[in-house]
């Protein structure tokens, strides 16, 4: 889906107050897509044009500009925009001008007849702004106008609640080895699993506590380090995918561990918080599934184990493709490929008729239609933020007798992730996934049997990095 609100900084150092401020967040709760830039006006202009050209040709409606110092953001992009957009100022406080009174005076200070509405200073500017790009498309008689108009009604209603994806800042310290997670151990608490990164407890009769470790894997093998904040990126990005895929297909997620007193309502007193504060962002409260012991995997593009059978057989998971296709090329159509489900040993590929000798013909087709709907649904979403995601596999299960995600969900771990902008057929993709670290391992001579050796410094801060940035691009906001 392509964007209809374009939001433009002047900098990267602006990325911080917008993280704190939250105001993407009413785009998202009213389900509008949008986009987000860095571009300055004075540095850049030319890109500046062009990205204004492009707003036009695709469809943007409404334009955020958010600047400081001088602040010649939000004029420029009215002018360049042949003012038929409406463009929304705000003023942002620098090093130099705290107040923020420089780029007041040039947001508000427009010649006649080159309008640009003006909504404010810093997190409060950048909050009414949102809202108010909310208000302007949510204004006209059509459905999609009505439902736009329904969600902020309810955004009001609901006084600006918060979003269970997110972090109180207050109740997660981010210093020392409290940064890495390797394993749990909660007092008093029954261990249900402990998978290759995820420990999950028991907290009720059908709840489960499932804690997103700093534990990475690679060819079905867990490697002796952690990779700093992987945890962090993993729990929230899937929640973030859980609630935006909920209307394809149920989930599991109750509600995302944003704080203390989320865990203190399941543990009570007795437990100390000291047990509790390492658990907070990388951890959710989920409903119990019967899970079906099958990975589903939907792949859109030739690339990684696809591309070696591929060049070895001219076949994927035992179907044929056409001859002369290249490393990474789209496929002419997506293929569900699943594996059998394997926690301590390599999952292994099995055919469309094997799985529904297992479970039945009615089953593996829902399964199936469930994983490619829902692949279709986030790579489009992804695009829109300037991301392929060439493949991905689901955990899928029975709740209540539905058949709803489980697990993790379109993450690093269990997807590829590539850079739609520096995308090219023939050769293979830099990536936000876990790649570097399977090209590490195979040039190390491993024989992708444990115990795994350990990564160098440099291979996890690298991975740390892609992490961080993956949850950044897909999601626009800033992992505290």
């Amino acid at each position: 889906m392509e964007p209809l609100i374009g939001f433009v900084l002047g900098s990267e150092t602006d990325l911080p107050i917008v993280g704190e401020s939250k105001c993407y967040e009413v785009w998202d709760i009213c389900e509008i897509p949008w986009e987000l830039s860095t571009i300055s006006a004075d540095r850049n202009p030319g890109v500046l044009r062009d990205y204004c050209k492009e707003a036009l040709q695709k469809g943007i409606k409404v334009l955020v500009g958010a600047a400081g110092m001088a602040a010649r953001l939000p004029g420029t992009m009215a002018a360049e925009t042949k003012y038929l957009l409406p463009v929304i100022g705000v003023a942002l406080p620098s090093e130099e001008f705290s107040n923020a009174l420089d780029a007041v005076f040039s947001i508000t200070r427009p010649p006649s007849g080159c309008p640009v509405l003006f909504a404010g200073i810093g997190k409060a500017g950048l909050k009414n702004a949102a809202i108010a790009a909310v208000q302007i498309l949510a204004n006209g008689e059509g459905e999609e106008n009505k439902k736009i108009k329904e969600k902020l009604a309810a955004y009001f209603i609901t006084n600006r609640k918060e979003p269970q994806i997110g972090l109180k800042k207050s109740s997660r310290r981010r210093s020392g080895l409290e940064r890495v997670l390797l394993e749990t151990k909660i007092p008093g608490k029954e261990l249900f699993w402990r998978g290759k990164v995820r420990d999950t407890y028991i907290i009720g009769k059908d709840l489960l506590l499932m804690v997103a470790t700093d534990r990475i894997s690679a060819f079905d093998v867990v490697l002796p380090n952690a990779i700093p904040d992987k945890g962090l990126v993993l729990n929230q990005l899937s929640a973030f995918w859980f609630e935006k895929t909920r209307h394809i297909v149920p989930n599991h997620l109750v509600r995302v561990v944003d704080g203390l007193d989320v865990l203190r309502f399941y543990f009570g007193p007795s437990t100390k918080d000291s047990d509790l504060i390492p658990l907070v962002g990388r951890s959710m409260i989920v409903q119990k599934a019967e899970r079906f012991e099958f990975e589903c995997i939907v792949r859109g593009y030739l690339t990684g184990s696809a591309w070696a059978e591929y060049q070895e057989k001219g076949k994927v998971s035992g179907l044929p493709l056409p001859p002369g296709m290249k490393e990474s090329q789209q496929l002419p159509s997506l293929m569900f490929t699943p594996t059998t489900k394997a926690d301590s040993l390599h999952d292994q590929p099995i055919s469309l008729e094997e799985m529904k000798q297992q479970l039945g013909e009615s089953v593996t087709r829902e399964l199936e239609e469930k994983s490619l709907a829902v692949y279709g649904y986030a790579e489009k979403y992804a695009r829109s933020r300037g991301i392929i995601i060439a493949d991905t596999k689901m955990e899928l299960g029975l709740i209540e007798g539905r058949v709803s995600l489980i697990d993790e969900l379109l993450t690093p771990d269990s997807s590829r992730f590539w850079n739609a902008s520096k995308y090219e057929v023939g050769r293979s993709q830099p990536s936000f996934d876990k790649q570097p670290v399977r090209d590490w391992l195979i040039n190390s001579g491993w024989e992708k049997e444990p115990p795994a050796p350990n990564l160098p410094p440099e291979v996890v801060a690298a991975m740390t990095e892609r992490y961080r940035q993956a949850y950044w691009s897909l999601t626009g906001r800033i992992l505290d």
